[in-house]
């Protein structure tokens, strides 16, 4: 194991644009990164204050289904769109998620109680705002919303994943898990306890007094409900994490225990522009047992997986068109890969044994090394129906998408760069959510 490979400092802005995987390693890197997690973090759901709006919202739901069952039935069968039960939730959560946004979005200037980074739907619906207000419907149809593929994009549709993962949801919206302990952190969240009644309420005087295929609330309509604007703008302009809440999250994300708790920990301690490596190393020295090993598994593979992606970006930057020009980069490159680092992993993910196969297949060879990396991202993007970004024919290069490399090969061994951070700047986000002093 080369320990040099792991120390360097990331920076997030030479990864290319527009990446599509070719390399196919997003399915190796997520497997080992949510061995820790179990899928409760993913790359889009990073922000405790969607997670807490998630949680509401479907709290209110929850209440609606078992406290006003007879108004739930009703609206299933006066409105027409709600064919099941998923129907019905799935359009009045993006109900909800659109006032919430019209109502932070109308508050947007006054800085000093909405913040509206990682709000989703601000930018379509600060657009809408401006240009057609009179226009405005929010409307509790599962096809509509202020998001294109709303309940694929939004807070819903991002954060649906960690909640069937902490056992609170199935697929369907049918509810799993405690409730009644979600009843009792809304109950001690006043904010929250708030604007869950007020939307309960809304909801039963929409169902009794609208008529047509689906509910709707117009924006005027909304506009003359002050009260509960502003107990929007009271429990999501900026979430207020009072302690039973934070201890909620840090126990249903999983980060109260194992290499989970140990990696919450050091990102509280190290900035952000903390090499992951080193992140991942020191929360590795106090862990035993399955924990340690897998904060191990990702040091020894991370390097492996680098040199590689690093080797495929020099093949595939536009200006490099002979294979022999590349010699020399390819055999400092090639040196610093080591397949014994990552022999016992294999087994656990199809796709980072193929990968190794290739490798081994090139014996050391730094020319033949790179013609293998190019036939198995071909094998990569034939498998998906595509084809390959590059060829390599005798010692020609040949270019199909023209890329630049996203670093320099000397700047890429001097820092040791790692091209993955195993899902820590998600940690990191809600690290700073759950901690905001």
């Amino acid at each position: 194991m080369k320990w040099s490979n792991i120390f360097t400092i990331p920076d997030s802005s030479i990864v290319q644009e527009g990446s599509v995987d070719p390399l196919g390693m997003q399915i190796i890197w997520t497997h080992f990164g949510q061995k820790i997690f179990n899928n409760k973090l993913t790359t889009v759901a990073t922000d405790i204050r969607n997670y807490s709006v998630n949680l509401l919202q479907l709290y209110v739901l929850y209440c609606l289904e078992n406290d006003r069952s007879d108004v739930f039935h009703h609206a299933k069968n006066k409105f027409t769109d709600y064919t099941n039960d998923y129907d019905l939730k799935a359009g009045l959560l993006i109900l909800m998620e659109d006032a919430m946004v019209f109502s932070l979005m109308m508050n947007r200037n006054n800085e000093e109680l909405v913040d509206t980074l990682g709000l989703l739907g601000s930018y379509n619906a600060e657009k809408q705002l401006i240009k057609e207000p009179a226009e405005i419907l929010i409307e509790a149809e599962k096809s509509k919303g202020v998001l294109v593929r709303q309940l694929q994009l939004g807070v819903t549709g991002r954060y649906k994943g960690p909640f069937i993962n902490m056992g609170l949801l199935t697929k369907t919206l049918k509810y799993n898990g405690d409730w009644e302990e979600v009843k009792t952190i809304i109950d001690q969240w006043p904010e929250g306890k708030e604007l869950a009644d007020t939307l309960v309420a809304l909801i039963c005087e929409l169902i009794e007094v609208k008529s047509g295929s689906h509910i709707l609330l117009s924006l005027a309509e909304l506009q003359q409900k002050q009260d509960t604007i502003d107990q929007y703008v009271r429990c999501f302009g900026k979430l207020n994490m009072n302690l039973k809440l934070r201890k909620y999250w840090e126990k249903h994300l999983g980060l109260e225990q194992g290499a989970a708790q140990a990696l919450y920990e050091q990102v509280g301690v190290f900035d952000n522009k903390t090499h992951p490596g080193i992140i991942i190393q020191k929360a590795q020295e106090n862990q035993t047992g399955e924990a340690q090993y897998q904060l191990e598994q990702i040091i020894r593979l991370e390097p492996f997986l680098s040199n590689i992606s690093q080797v495929f970006y020099l093949l595939t930057d536009i200006g490099n068109k002979k294979l022999s020009t590349l010699k020399e980069q390819l055999i400092q490159l090639v040196e610093r890969i080591d397949l014994s680092d990552i022999v016992d992993l294999q087994n656990e993910n199809p796709r980072l044994k193929m990968l190794a196969k290739y490798v081994q297949d090139a014996n050391g060879d730094a020319l033949k090394f790179a013609e293998k990396i190019v036939e198995y991202h071909s094998a990569i993007m034939q498998n998906r129906g595509g084809g390959a970004w590059v060829e390599v024919q005798e010692d020609n290069i040949k270019h199909y998408i023209a890329q630049r490399t996203p670093i320099k090969t000397e700047d890429f061994i001097k820092s040791n760069y790692w091209y993955h951070d195993y899902y820590l700047g998600s940690i990191r986000s809600i690290y700073n959510g759950l901690n905001p002093n």
